[in-house]
């Protein structure tokens, strides 16, 4: 090797160095921030307010980030995507935009934690979208992100975290483009890894998402999903949602909409509790009809050999004033497969349907489905399932209440105390389920 070859890989090897050494710590950190945009235009954006990043091995100690006034605001504006934006231009930055995969994208109150450790972490951020027009065109998508929580890389860690936020949609026009259509994310949290196992440990999670009022288009609505996949690794995992969606809004056909769900893959929880309260009302308009649409409220999924400990402190679900056509809804919905193992599992759930027209169409409350898995009741309580159907019509449907089917796996002293009621109602060429056990 020549002098200059070795003069270049010492250079190489110290920057490698260099930037393992340089890695940040941050020990008592307060931001007390606001963050507004109000009656402004926009063409072709990408909104960030309120986000923080912990990346790349840096370590940070008693961080405090808290809402001033109002917030994350966006509100009184116009957002659109219309290609016009001149890609040429040697200015252009092809990083926010990109012409062959167009989006209008805003992030509010977004906390990732990549590679890097948090500690003693205070983040209470709302963020709020109010009398805005936001639209994208052709094969453009659009995507709003209220209150995400993201934990993934090599090793990083989330300890001893309180992460509360309010997230609001309200008195808006939404409409995607024709390719992805529209998602709305708001109160996610997502944990994975891509080598070492992420770890978390006292998690507290308190969020309240409201879309209220307004016109949606084809959409993807999650409110307080929750992800922990890939060898996550959480102890004292606590999480309180509250999800609404009302006051007259339009969600168009061929939608999705997941309240309070829950999905756990190859992940290891020593404690995980949930306290939800889920509410779809008075969804009408032009488009009242949920057409081959999909419902999901404080569903529970656990697959692929994760270990889990369980307990719902209570679970309320509520869809009121609606219309459903070829279109499936569940209501605690617990699956669990591949191997999984459920410990100290306690239920305590609520369920109505109040005031539904229901055309070929599914309905289930209070689904537990255990496929080749493990659920251990020792050491706890009864698991209490209500479930109710009043003042609804179903034509050509399906209305399952308190179903059990265990397949291929062992259950443990599990002791279950159902009520399911049908009120004021009527069925035509329907089929109606309640209180099924099926073991095989």
């Amino acid at each position: 090797m020549t002098k200059n070859g070795k003069m270049k890989k010492l250079i190489i090897m110290s920057m490698v160095a260099s930037s393992i050494l340089l890695a940040s710590n941050v020990d008592g950190l307060k931001i007390d921030q606001e963050n507004a945009v109000e009656r402004t235009q926009l063409n072709s954006v990408k909104i960030s307010q309120g986000e923080t990043e912990i990346l790349e091995n840096a370590e940070v100690l008693d961080l405090t980030i808290s809402k001033k006034d109002d917030g994350n605001l966006i509100e009184d504006t116009l957002i659109n995507t219309t290609g016009a934006v001149d890609v040429a231009h040697p200015t252009f930055d092809d990083e926010p935009y990109n012409i062959n995969n167009r989006k209008t994208m805003i992030t509010q109150g977004r906390t990732t934690v990549v590679d890097g450790k948090m500690d003693s972490v205070n983040i209470h951020s709302d963020s709020t979208i109010d009398n805005a027009t936001i639209q994208a065109f052709g094969l453009d998508t659009l995507e709003i992100d209220q209150g995400f929580t993201l934990v993934q890389g090599h090793g990083q860690e989330l300890t001893n975290a309180e992460i509360t936020s309010d997230n609001t949609i309200a008195n808006v026009d939404i409409e995607g483009g024709y390719g992805s259509g529209t998602k709305i994310k708001q109160g996610n949290f997502l944990m994975l890894d891509e080598g070492d196992a992420s770890k978390a440990d006292d998690i507290n999670i308190d969020t309240t998402n409201i879309i209220d009022g307004g016109k949606i288009g084809q959409a993807d609505i999650k409110q307080a999903v929750t992800q922990l996949t890939e060898g996550a690794v959480a102890e004292n995992f606590d999480v309180l949602q509250h999800n609404t969606i009302e006051g007259d809004t339009e969600i168009k056909d061929f939608s999705e909409i997941s309240q309070g769900v829950t999905s756990i893959k190859n992940a290891k929880i020593s404690k995980l509790e949930q306290n939800v309260n889920n509410v779809i009302s008075d969804v009408t308009g032009e488009s009242s009809s949920a057409v081959d649409s999909k419902i999901k409220q404080a569903d529970i999924y656990v697959r692929d050999n994760s270990d889990i400990s369980l307990v719902y402190d209570s679970h309320t679900n509520t869809i009121r004033n609606a219309d459903l056509v070829d279109s499936t809804v569940t209501q605690d919905t617990l699956y669990a497969s591949d191997g999984s193992i459920i410990r100290n599992f306690t239920q305590q759930a609520d369920n109505s349907v109040v005031n539904v027209t229901a055309d070929n169409s599914t309905i289930k409350q209070n689904a537990l489905l255990i496929n080749n898995s493990t659920l251990d009741g020792r050491e706890s309580s009864v698991s209490k399932q209500n479930n109710e159907v009043r003042g609804s019509d179903l034509v050509d449907s399906y209305l399952s209440q308190a179903s059990i089917v265990i397949k291929d796996s062992k259950v443990i002293d599990l002791s279950v105390s159902e009520e399911n009621r049908v009120d004021d109602s009527s069925f035509r060429n329907a089929i109606l389920t309640q209180g099924r056990l099926a073991v095989r």
